[in-house]
């Protein structure tokens, strides 16, 4: 061996030994383990029900504890879009408490207890110095959210299989994954399907590129389940539309043609279907999700339309265990801001903070897209998803689950430059 190539290869070594150095000691069985123990709770898994106290707890206390680790994230590492992230916080963290006082009549404490909701925006700092701390491995990172996508799966079709039907409740705004009594689409398991969305968009990706049939079965084995169990449409119709773009995508090279197609066949679609099917047999098969959404919307859009202000900085929003809630003080227990889109947002942060909140969905969008590869189909997975929570954002409100964008964002950050730092070293070898 010459003299280069012994110093080449010592420089290699040196590589990995810092490498090893810098995280955490530890083998990468614990590094993927704390992955999937952590993971759930920056992406709000367990944020939305409380069929498991102790996780729905911690879920709401999550972004508070790790708030210490967002300061110092923040200061230690270098991300895109950082001072957005900023920005938005420092305007919805003080001021739709502010104006749930005036607004709403809340006391000081309530108004405070809504700042939960929206903390895990400060997720997009604390899950990099997580991951920074940790420094997986690109595939240490990708099994972990391919694994906790296959367990969603299972665990929804377990759950199906031994939950008795006694279990299903139907008041409204009850945090529980049971639901039943619906008389369009009967008991039905809304189990959060963060990593469930993920592998579907994943093997997808992973179809494109080899075309092998089991990628595509697994694909219609986890839309069978979603439409025979989850049954939620929005979750559904939208990943499968942002499925067939990203296909379109590989299959035509070009970005804009794909969305120009995937656009115009949408519109195509949606017109030839309301044609045969008729409006009144699509509210009709809607049930009364369209009903009460179009009358939350009637709610929302006079209450902010009496004072011009409420749609500048918002109006607030309140707790369901404030003493004085908004189905309270609308008289109508269906009422919920995050059933209406953006329409909610800006009753809750106004045009002001709703601006903020999607500058930040548009960076999440061309961030991932940006640093995504066609070879990895786990870093295209995360685009496909920052893609699939603008649409949904039309029905689901953005503010429901913050830390998804944030969480998305700030792993497909931490991908790409894990990506880079491991193919440096061989980089420099065959230099």
């Amino acid at each position: 061996m010459t003299q280069a190539a012994k110093g080449r290869t010592g420089g290699l070594a040196r590589g990995r030994t810092s490498a090893n150095a810098a995280g955490l000691t530890s083998g990468p069985n614990l590094r993927r383990a704390i992955l999937i123990c952590v993971l759930p709770m920056f992406c709000g898994v367990f944020q939305l029900t409380a069929d498991v106290a102790p996780l729905y707890a911690l879920s709401k206390m999550w972004p508070f504890l790790m708030l210490p680790l967002a300061l110092l994230g923040y200061l230690t590492v270098r991300q895109p879009a950082r001072l957005l992230y900023v920005a938005t916080l420092a305007y919805v963290i003080p001021i739709p408490p502010l104006m749930a006082m005036i607004h709403l009549g809340s006391s000081f404490t309530e108004a405070l207890t809504t700042i939960v909701k929206i903390l895990p925006i400060s997720n997009f700092f604390s899950l990099a110095l997580v991951l920074a701390w940790l420094r997986p491995t690109p595939d240490e990172l990708r099994q972990a959210v391919t694994w906790l996508g296959y367990t969603t799966f299972i665990l929804l079709a377990v759950l199906w299989v031994v939950i008795p039907g006694s279990a299903y409740r139907s008041e409204f705004g009850l945090p529980t994954i049971f639901v039943g009594n619906d008389d369009v689409r009967g008991d039905r398991i809304i189990l959060p399907m963060f990593f469930g969305l993920m592998l579907l968009f994943q093997l997808a990706r992973r179809f494109g590129i080899d075309h092998r049939a089991r990628h595509l079965l697994l694909i219609l084995v986890g839309y069978a389940l979603l439409s025979a169990i989850y049954k939620e449409r929005v979750p559904i119709i939208f990943s499968f539309a942002v499925i067939c773009l990203g296909y379109l995508e590989s299959v035509m090279r070009s970005k804009a043609t794909a969305l120009a197609l995937a656009v115009t066949a949408g519109l195509g679609v949606l017109i030839a279907g309301l044609a045969i099917i008729g409006l009144d047999q699509v509210a009709e098969r809607l049930g009364g999700s369209l009903a009460v959404r179009l009358m939350s919307i009637d709610i929302a859009w006079h209450f902010l339309r009496d004072e011009p202000l409420r749609w500048i900085f918002g109006a607030g929003a309140t707790t369901a265990f404030a003493q004085m809630t908004l189905n309270t003080m609308f008289r109508n227990p269906a009422f919920f801001l995050a059933d209406i889109g953006w329409l909610g947002v800006i009753f809750e942060y106004g045009v002001v903070g709703g601006g903020l909140i999607l500058a930040i969905h548009l960076a999440g969008v061309l961030i991932t897209r940006n640093l995504a590869r066609a070879s990895d189909p786990v870093s295209e997975a995360l685009a496909d998803y920052a893609i699939y929570l603008l649409p949904a954002s039309l029905i689901y409100s953005t503010a429901l689950v913050p830390g998804e964008i944030a969480s998305v964002t700030a792993m497909a950050v931490y991908l790409h430059a894990a990506q880079a730092r491991e193919a440096k070293p061989w980089t420099r070898l065959m230099a």
